[in-house]
Protein backbone atom coordinates (compact mmCIF):
# COMPACT_ATOMS: atom_id res chain seq x y z
CA UNK A 1 0.00 0.00 0.00
CA UNK A 2 1.83 3.39 -0.85
CA UNK A 3 -1.08 5.54 -0.73
CA UNK A 4 -2.73 7.23 2.48
CA UNK A 5 -5.91 5.78 3.27
CA UNK A 6 -8.39 8.06 4.91
CA UNK A 7 -11.94 7.49 6.26
CA UNK A 8 -14.48 9.09 8.26
CA UNK A 9 -16.77 7.43 10.79
CA UNK A 10 -18.51 7.84 13.56
CA UNK A 11 -18.47 4.71 15.78
CA UNK A 12 -21.40 2.78 16.69
CA UNK A 13 -22.79 0.84 19.85
CA UNK A 14 -22.42 -2.11 17.99
CA UNK A 15 -19.16 -2.08 17.43
CA UNK A 16 -18.09 -0.67 20.59
CA UNK A 17 -19.70 -3.87 22.73
CA UNK A 18 -18.44 -6.60 20.13
CA UNK A 19 -15.25 -4.91 20.47
CA UNK A 20 -15.33 -5.21 24.18
CA UNK A 21 -17.17 -8.58 24.38
CA UNK A 22 -14.40 -9.93 21.87
CA UNK A 23 -11.88 -8.62 24.43
CA UNK A 24 -13.82 -9.74 27.77
CA UNK A 25 -14.17 -12.87 26.29
CA UNK A 26 -10.31 -13.57 27.47
CA UNK A 27 -11.77 -13.77 31.19
CA UNK A 28 -13.92 -16.67 30.10
CA UNK A 29 -11.98 -18.83 31.72
CA UNK A 30 -11.76 -17.28 35.18
CA UNK A 31 -15.52 -17.03 35.35
CA UNK A 32 -16.34 -20.85 34.42
CA UNK A 33 -13.19 -21.49 36.91
CA UNK A 34 -15.34 -19.45 39.58
CA UNK A 35 -18.62 -21.14 38.29
CA UNK A 36 -17.20 -24.59 39.51
CA UNK A 37 -16.10 -23.30 42.74
CA UNK A 38 -19.84 -21.85 43.57
CA UNK A 39 -21.26 -25.04 42.33
CA UNK A 40 -18.93 -27.39 44.47
CA UNK A 41 -19.34 -25.06 47.26
CA UNK A 42 -23.19 -25.49 47.11
CA UNK A 43 -22.50 -29.21 47.02
CA UNK A 44 -20.46 -29.21 50.36
CA UNK A 45 -22.89 -27.29 51.99
CA UNK A 46 -25.50 -29.27 51.32
CA UNK A 47 -23.55 -32.78 52.17
CA UNK A 48 -21.99 -30.68 55.62
CA UNK A 49 -24.34 -28.20 56.81
CA UNK A 50 -21.97 -26.92 59.25
CA UNK A 51 -19.53 -25.26 56.50
CA UNK A 52 -21.74 -22.10 56.56
CA UNK A 53 -18.59 -19.34 55.75
CA UNK A 54 -17.70 -21.43 52.81
CA UNK A 55 -21.64 -20.75 51.14
CA UNK A 56 -21.39 -16.99 51.79
CA UNK A 57 -17.94 -16.85 50.03
CA UNK A 58 -19.74 -19.10 47.50
CA UNK A 59 -22.79 -16.80 47.38
CA UNK A 60 -20.32 -13.83 47.35
CA UNK A 61 -18.64 -15.17 44.49
CA UNK A 62 -22.23 -15.83 42.79
CA UNK A 63 -22.64 -12.36 43.04
CA UNK A 64 -19.79 -11.41 41.62
CA UNK A 65 -20.42 -13.51 38.36
CA UNK A 66 -23.60 -11.85 38.04
CA UNK A 67 -22.28 -8.55 38.03
CA UNK A 68 -19.77 -9.65 35.20
CA UNK A 69 -22.13 -10.97 33.04
CA UNK A 70 -25.33 -8.77 33.76
CA UNK A 71 -24.19 -5.39 34.70
CA UNK A 72 -21.23 -4.87 32.74
CA UNK A 73 -22.64 -5.06 29.48
CA UNK A 74 -25.02 -2.19 30.66
CA UNK A 75 -21.63 -0.48 32.23
CA UNK A 76 -20.28 -0.14 28.85
CA UNK A 77 -23.69 0.84 26.93
CA UNK A 78 -24.13 3.68 29.42
CA UNK A 79 -19.83 4.34 29.07
CA UNK A 80 -20.40 4.44 25.49
CA UNK A 81 -23.29 6.78 25.23
CA UNK A 82 -21.48 9.46 27.69
CA UNK A 83 -18.32 9.68 26.07
CA UNK A 84 -17.93 12.35 23.83
CA UNK A 85 -14.91 10.65 22.22
CA UNK A 86 -16.63 7.30 21.23
CA UNK A 87 -19.96 9.66 20.06
CA UNK A 88 -17.38 12.18 17.68
CA UNK A 89 -16.78 11.79 14.22
CA UNK A 90 -13.54 10.07 13.65
CA UNK A 91 -10.98 10.35 10.59
CA UNK A 92 -8.69 7.45 10.15
CA UNK A 93 -5.55 7.87 7.59
CA UNK A 94 -3.00 4.69 7.40
CA UNK A 95 0.04 4.88 5.49
CA UNK A 96 3.19 3.32 5.98
CA UNK A 97 4.77 5.73 8.87
CA UNK A 98 1.60 4.56 10.86
CA UNK A 99 -1.68 6.11 11.54
CA UNK A 100 -3.44 9.22 11.98
CA UNK A 101 -6.74 9.91 14.34
CA UNK A 102 -8.59 13.23 14.22
CA UNK A 103 -11.66 14.05 15.80
CA UNK A 104 -13.35 17.48 17.09
CA UNK A 105 -11.65 17.07 20.33
CA UNK A 106 -8.13 15.61 19.14
CA UNK A 107 -5.66 14.96 16.63
CA UNK A 108 -3.13 12.61 17.12
CA UNK A 109 -0.36 10.55 15.03
CA UNK A 110 0.98 7.15 15.96
CA UNK A 111 3.81 4.96 14.37
CA UNK A 112 3.39 1.39 13.58
CA UNK A 113 5.67 0.27 16.50
CA UNK A 114 3.77 1.89 18.73
CA UNK A 115 1.30 -1.25 18.58
CA UNK A 116 2.21 -4.39 19.78
CA UNK A 117 -0.70 -6.93 18.35
CA UNK A 118 -3.67 -6.66 16.31
CA UNK A 119 -7.10 -8.97 16.62
CA UNK A 120 -9.00 -9.63 13.47
CA UNK A 121 -12.99 -10.04 14.68
CA UNK A 122 -15.63 -10.32 12.55
CA UNK A 123 -16.57 -6.64 12.61
CA UNK A 124 -12.93 -4.92 13.57
CA UNK A 125 -9.67 -5.02 13.67
CA UNK A 126 -8.40 -4.25 17.53
CA UNK A 127 -4.64 -2.69 17.44
CA UNK A 128 -3.27 -3.08 21.07
CA UNK A 129 -0.97 -0.31 22.26
CA UNK A 130 -0.92 -1.67 26.15
CA UNK A 131 -2.18 -5.13 27.44
CA UNK A 132 -5.46 -3.11 28.25
CA UNK A 133 -5.71 -0.43 25.70
CA UNK A 134 -6.69 -0.59 21.98
CA UNK A 135 -8.11 1.29 19.00
CA UNK A 136 -10.68 -0.23 17.13
CA UNK A 137 -11.05 0.10 13.46
CA UNK A 138 -14.48 -1.42 12.03
CA UNK A 139 -13.85 -2.85 9.35
CA UNK A 140 -17.12 -1.23 7.37
CA UNK A 141 -15.07 1.80 6.69
CA UNK A 142 -13.30 -0.25 4.18
CA UNK A 143 -14.94 0.63 0.86
CA UNK A 144 -14.24 -3.03 -0.53
CA UNK A 145 -12.22 -6.20 0.07
CA UNK A 146 -9.34 -5.20 -1.81
CA UNK A 147 -8.86 -1.98 0.68
CA UNK A 148 -9.35 -4.46 3.45
CA UNK A 149 -6.55 -6.76 2.13
CA UNK A 150 -4.37 -3.40 1.48
CA UNK A 151 -4.58 -2.80 5.59
CA UNK A 152 -4.13 -6.21 6.70
CA UNK A 153 -1.01 -6.16 4.42
CA UNK A 154 0.14 -2.94 5.72
CA UNK A 155 -0.67 -4.63 9.16
CA UNK A 156 1.82 -7.56 8.78
CA UNK A 157 4.44 -5.45 6.87
CA UNK A 158 4.77 -2.24 9.28
CA UNK A 159 4.16 -3.40 12.80
CA UNK A 160 6.87 -5.45 13.84
CA UNK A 161 6.71 -8.98 15.09
CA UNK A 162 2.95 -9.30 15.11
CA UNK A 163 0.34 -11.57 13.34
CA UNK A 164 -3.75 -11.19 13.05
CA UNK A 165 -4.99 -13.06 15.38
CA UNK A 166 -8.29 -14.04 14.73
CA UNK A 167 -10.84 -13.92 17.60
CA UNK A 168 -14.34 -14.59 15.98
CA UNK A 169 -17.77 -13.46 17.76
CA UNK A 170 -20.00 -16.84 18.13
Amino acid sequence: MSEELTHTFTYTTEEYMNAMSVWYRRDRRVYMILASVCAISVIVFFTFPLVHALFLVTFYLAVVLLAAFVIRPQLLKRSFRQSRIWQAEQVFSFDQDGMKIETEYSSTALKWKFFHEVWDTNYAYLLFVEKRKFLIVPKRIFKGVDEQLSFEELIHTAIPNTKLLSRGEQ
